[in-house]
């Protein structure tokens, strides 16, 4: 898999420093899938090292490259991918599957049923009983906002095993957010000054160049977590959490690494990703970093 490609779902930017200012961008620039830059952005954003949270590189979705992941609690998968029309109807489908209230008509064109999706903030008009026990989740309202956003559904769905500096932009945050939707929580991260300066900053770092600000690019973030013992794909763009569930797994043979040595979670994001991996079979432009609590 590419390394070190920055994700924006709308569009690529400029490689120049950003100015920060008081007023809010509606674009910012995407980050790089990087497990160094990442793990400055947080420690700035306020995640405390004694959290021992480190990221890093998935070489691939088989057994035996999923072990070589560090050892530790794994909180979340940050998985970069090109967005292609296979795949938004792909999200499309599970939307319908998982919130049958948001979408009542069958649309053939996948194009405008995606753009009713990615425009709604209707997730709380669900069946509740549809998401029992929901994860922490935010829209994506800013573009060029995904990484940043997968970065915030890891951290704030493993609040039980991380801490936040006082007075940071993830203390006020994770203050701040009880009782909000989604979109309120979004309106929140377009409010801060703090969270745009510090992406700005971290959005320049890295080994990829941005290119103009004007060419669109098509690679985006979601990030996978585990809550309330099911796994969930969490994508800003989409109104709500989708539930995902690993595959029954394959017999363990003596050069793979044992089914029972890969979690619930890891195999459920692995499954998913090469689900996504199936339906743009040419595509190359599949980058994974795991979220890991280390020992």
């Amino acid at each position: 898999m590419p390394k070190n490609a920055k994700g924006s779902n709308l569009v690529s930017v400029s490689r120049k420093k950003a100015v920060p200012t008081t007023t809010m961008p509606a674009r910012w620039f995407p980050l790089e899938c990087n497990p160094d830059v990442m793990s400055r952005y947080v420690a700035q954003l306020g995640l405390q090292s004694e959290s021992r949270l480190a990221f890093h590189d998935v070489f691939g979705f088989e057994d035996d490259l999923l072990a070589m992941i560090p050892p530790g609690r794994l909180c979340a998968l940050l998985l970069l991918y090109p967005i292609s029309r296979a795949n938004t109807a792909y999200s499309v489908a599970q939307i319908r599957a998982q919130y049958p209230a948001l979408m009542t008509e069958k649309r053939d064109d996948d194009d405008a049923a995606a753009t009713a999706l990615i425009d709604s903030d209707t997730v709380a008009a669900a069946d509740p009983s549809s998401v029992s026990a929901p994860p922490f989740f935010v829209k994506q309202t800013i573009a060029n906002a995904c990484g940043t956003i997968g970065i915030i559904h890891a951290l704030m769905n493993n609040r039980d095993c991380v801490s936040f500096a006082d007075g940071s932009f993830l203390a006020n945050f994770a203050k701040d957010a009880s009782g909000k939707s989604p979109g309120q929580l979004a309106a929140l991260l377009e409010s801060s000054v703090t969270l745009n300066e510090t992406q700005a900053v971290a959005a320049n770092e890295g080994q990829t160049n941005n290119q103009s600000i004007d060419t669109p690019i098509y690679t985006h973030f979601i990030s996978f977590v585990e809550v309330g013992g099911d796994v969930w794909k969490l994508d800003g763009r989409l109104p709500g959490p989708i539930k995902v569930s690993p595959r029954p797994a394959a017999p363990a043979t003596s050069s793979s690494s044992s089914a029972a040595d890969i979690g619930s979670l890891l195999r459920a994001a692995a499954d998913e990703t090469k689900t996504l991996m199936s339906l743009d079979p040419t595509e190359v432009n599949f980058s994974c970093v795991a979220c890991v609590i280390e020992e």
